[in-house]
């Protein structure tokens, strides 16, 4: 090894703790048989895990750092392919610190039947850049879609409330015998709420059924 040939740069550092690698790329002149990487370099980050969650409504991302140094701050960044990113969020560092710290954001502005990806772009105080992983999340078809009755024990007339979706459902009455005494089809679920008829019924318990293309959901309904 000549080291009077040896050339110094600065290299662009990626790391994948999950995967348990980092890669460092830089640009050389000449040709080089070794690369040697100093064991002062270090990154600014230490990304311990990043996991996106889907629940009812939101995507929520939760990452773990083992270290900070000269760390501003989170640019969370999403995309519908995998390829294209846009800022969505941002999360404020702790500067510099040696003690392990948990993040998290929650992401309101997801549909369901969409799978988003999610990568984190962590900044420097002097603007230089570290990347996550990326990891992806998918709220299940009919995630975020509420049914709901009022009043409930009723008599003569509920309301039924569909909210969560602009398609249109079909609704089912159903008694403990599991009779269907009433049928509805093409609700208009965009005006969100259907008057549900049950003018002389006998009291006790009944089921409304609501059929979306989301899915099937149910609501117990008590006649007075």
């Amino acid at each position: 090894l000549d080291l009077n040939n040896a050339e110094l740069i600065t290299p662009t550092v990626f790391e994948d703790a999950t995967a348990g690698y980092i890669t460092y790329s830089g640009n050389f002149t000449g040709f080089s048989q070794f690369v040697l990487v100093s064991p002062l370099t270090t990154l600014p980050v230490n990304f311990i895990s990043f996991h996106a969650t889907p629940h009812q409504k939101s995507i929520e991302l939760v990452w773990q750092t083992a270290q900070e140094i000269n760390n501003r701050g989170f640019i969370v960044e999403r995309s519908l392919d995998g390829t294209g990113f846009v800022q969505v969020g941002w999360v404020n560092g702790h500067g510099t610190s040696s003690s392990t710290a948990t993040w998290n954001f929650t992401d309101n502005y997801v549909q369901p039947g969409i799978t988003y990806y999610y990568r984190l772009r962590q900044v420097d105080f002097d603007n230089k850049h570290l990347f996550s992983p990326v990891r992806d999340a998918r709220l299940k078809p009919g995630a975020g879609i509420s049914i709901s009755v009022s009043p409930n024990p009723v008599k003569g007339q509920a309301n039924l409330y569909i909210i969560g979706t602009t398609q249109k459902a079909n609704v089912e009455l159903i008694n403990t015998a599991g009779q269907k005494i009433l049928r509805q089809d093409g609700v208009n679920a965009v005006d969100g709420i259907y008057k549900v008829p049950l003018y002389g019924l006998a009291s006790g318990v009944y089921t409304i059924m609501v059929y979306l293309p989301e899915g099937v959901f149910t609501k117990k309904i008590i006649v007075q």
